[in-house]
């Protein structure tokens, strides 16, 4: 057999090998969940002379674009959610969620019902901003049309590029998972488990070993840990109209903040009465995080006012 032939029977081989891998990509849950957050997110593909090589329009994130890269990424963060979960036997519903910036190295893994939140938040926000700050956003991006294949591929140009590098995402999109099961993964609290060990993928170290530690000291009040841990997660993800709760919390000033207001209430209290550990604390940040955001929005109009009465004094009448 001729050389050339022998060159064209293994390009042909290889090709549907290529094919065939592709397929079951655009096919599997992984490749399905990305295109939906990107879609959600409001990105669009960014433009490229080839597929391993993007045309970089700025040194930063803008907030409007994704690469063939990071959706071999995101693919790759979606297989170690699903092996955590089964890892630990954990069903709650998690999800992808993509910053505005600094992405994809902030992507996360969140649970469902609080991505929905901090989505509804930043919704409303956009809806009732003043004039001035609606200028800023006054062509919000609008995301991609049609599938995640035809996008890249419509920014790509080349279906034979795309395809060879999409193909090599089926064999390295595990590559995040851990070899054996990290040690502190437990089906009774999987919002805290899955908090604990995105804090230290994404190199939050101190928050991750203050939320080890309040984990030891309170592993049997699993609906308290579980609470705390739903607003932890959504301060960390929805730092909109000031909200710094999150850096506040495990910096200490919140329960620096909240040792002064008892001491203006002529309260007696220790250093660890309000320490990052203290149930007090932690109930007090949850209560504060779920009567601000996390409640049923009527629920949080009642508690409102009940604040704002708390507040205002007795009335004459």
């Amino acid at each position: 057999m001729h050389i050339d032939d022998i060159k064209r029977r293994y390009q042909a081989i290889n090709n549907a090998g290529v094919k065939g891998r592709v397929k079951a990509l655009k096919g599997s849950k992984a490749w399905l969940h990305v295109q939906q957050v990107l879609r959600r997110s409001g990105r669009t593909c960014a433009p490229m002379n080839n597929v391993l090589n993007p045309i970089v329009l700025s040194h930063t994130d803008s907030g409007s674009l994704f690469f063939v890269h990071q959706v071999k990424y995101l693919c790759g963060l979606y297989a170690l959610m699903q092996a955590l979960k089964e890892m630990a036997g954990i069903s709650t519903e998690m999800q992808l969620f993509i910053p505005k910036y600094n992405f994809p190295a902030d992507a996360m893994i969140v649970p469902e019902t609080i991505r929905r939140k901090a989505e509804g938040f930043r919704q409303y926000r956009l809806a009732n901003m003043s004039e001035g700050e609606s200028v800023l956003n006054e062509n919000p991006p609008t995301g991609f049309q049609g599938s995640l294949y035809q996008a890249l591929l419509h920014s790509c140009g080349s279906k034979k590029n795309l395809d060879e590098c999409l193909a090599t995402l089926v064999d390295n999109k595990k590559q995040l998972i851990p070899e054996d099961k990290p040690f502190f993964l437990d089906a009774a609290v999987p919002t805290l488990s899955f908090l604990w060990y995105e804090l230290r993928r994404l190199y939050h170290r101190d928050a991750a070993e203050s939320v080890m530690g309040i984990y030891r000291k309170h592993t049997s009040k699993a609906a308290m840990l579980e609470n705390f841990a739903n607003a932890i997660y959504f301060t960390f993800i929805y730092r909109e109209d000031g909200n710094e709760l999150y850096n506040d919390y495990f910096s200490g000033l919140y329960g620096k903040k909240a040792r002064e207001n008892a001491k203006e209430k002529g309260e007696v209290c220790d250093y660890g009465y309000f320490s990052i550990t203290s149930v007090r604390l932690i109930m007090m940040f949850t209560e504060e995080v779920y009567r601000r955001y996390l409640s049923p929005s009527q629920k949080r109009h009642v508690q409102k006012k009940q604040s704002e009465l708390r507040l205002s004094g007795p009335h004459s009448f």
